[in-house]
């Protein structure tokens, strides 16, 4: 039985399945459709493709072709010079961006970065250094990064879920104005600032943003800065400015999130090497896998003691079956089979019974069990 453990940790530098900045183009030819969708999300692949496509021309109108990296950054994003002036330009309203930053784990990352690409906007990553090789570029011709060197904004990754510059604040302030009738004029009012900080994560601290008088508002800000850790495209539906363009694109809600991390979030060349490696040298070979994520309560607000939940996980895992028995729970005794964290079960051997336990949790210490145990 061979026993892995995922964790947090950083990619390491592969070799991969592509060339470097080279992205997916039709993803219709190589997502493969799970059975309880019905045949037309072939037909939907297809018209979320054109989509993107119809965007990454977008974005490579306003952003440019893949970094050069001989070049400065700024130089591809004349836009910073609108940043700098802080203000937001009226006549620009095309060019409208939204920046991404990390927030929480790679699985939260992931379902936010997809709902902040449905916004209708340029869609731009902030992506730490450890990160920036953990996905492919999904626009042909151009880029997603932003360039963190160049850009105005400073210390992204630090500002926290309620900054100065977060819209509900901003609104506190009178720094910006939302005015219920479109067509009025208000004179007195103050210019539009150059970016708004969109804090819509587990706090939801800027939960207005999902009102529709105050998408009339944010829709004359040039850019905006998204900090979330959710899964917030549902909550676009009923705004008028998303309704139809999202009916249209994914006509059944819970076909948006699998159709869009399929389409966005393929792993880059690194990630693939690290994937691909494991899986052939640890689970392939086994003739059962099982897999067993342990999530755990935010710090101080789980009760259930360490030993207690790890006796729950046994219990489970012998009442359904899943799981091996040891010698400890009356079956055959496991054995060692050295420093490569594999072991083989007594009696059956590796004549076709071997099993392999992939463990995922930020807690190392429920791996260390199982692999002791087995």
């Amino acid at each position: 039985m061979a026993i892995g453990f995922v964790g947090r940790t950083g990619p390491r530098r592969t070799e991969g399945r592509l060339g470097e900045g080279q992205a997916f183009t039709d993803i219709s030819q190589q997502v493969a459709i799970p059975a309880q969708f019905p045949v037309t999300s072939v037909q939907l692949l297809r018209i979320v493709h054109q989509d993107v496509c119809k965007h990454s021309d977008h974005h490579r109108h306003l952003v440019g072709g893949q970094r050069d990296k001989g070049s400065p950054a700024s130089s591809r994003l004349a836009p910073f010079s609108k940043l700098r002036s802080g203000r937001s330009a009226a006549e620009a309203v095309e060019c409208r961006y939204i920046v991404w930053l990390p927030f929480d784990g790679l699985g939260n990352r992931m379902l936010s970065m997809v709902s902040g690409f449905l916004t209708g906007r340029v869609f731009l990553v902030a992506l730490p250094p450890d990160s920036a090789d953990l996905f492919c570029e999904p626009f042909p011709g151009t880029t997603w990064l932003l360039p963190l060197e160049d850009f105005p904004v400073a210390n992204l990754f630090g500002l926290g879920h309620n900054p100065e510059q977060s819209y509900t604040r901003l609104l506190h302030s009178k720094k910006i104005v939302v005015d219920s009738d479109p067509a009025a004029k208000n004179a007195t009012a103050p210019p539009v600032p150059a970016y708004v900080y969109l804090s819509l994560g587990y706090q939801l601290t800027d939960r207005l943003f999902f009102c529709g008088e105050h998408q009339l508002a944010l829709g004359k800000v040039n850019w905006l800065l998204l900090y979330s850790d959710l899964y917030f495209v549902p909550s676009l539906y009923p705004i008028a400015g998303f309704r139809d363009e999202l009916r249209r694109l994914f006509p059944a809600r819970e076909s948006a999130s699998h159709l869009l991390l399929r389409y966005l979030l393929h792993p880059g060349n690194p990630v693939w090497g690290l994937v691909t490696r494991y899986y052939h040298s640890y689970l392939a070979p086994a003739a059962r896998r099982i897999g067993v994520q342990i999530r755990m309560a935010a710090a101080g607000s789980d009760t259930v003691p360490a030993d207690e939940k790890y006796n729950q996980i046994l219990a489970c895992s012998r009442q359904e079956r899943i799981q091996s028995e040891t010698v400890d729970d009356g079956g055959d005794e496991a054995t060692t089979g050295g420093g490569n964290l594999t072991t083989t079960s007594g009696g059956g051997g590796n004549n076709g019974s071997s099993t392999a336990i992939l463990v995922a949790s930020l807690y190392a210490d429920y791996y260390e069990r199982l692999r002791s145990r087995y």
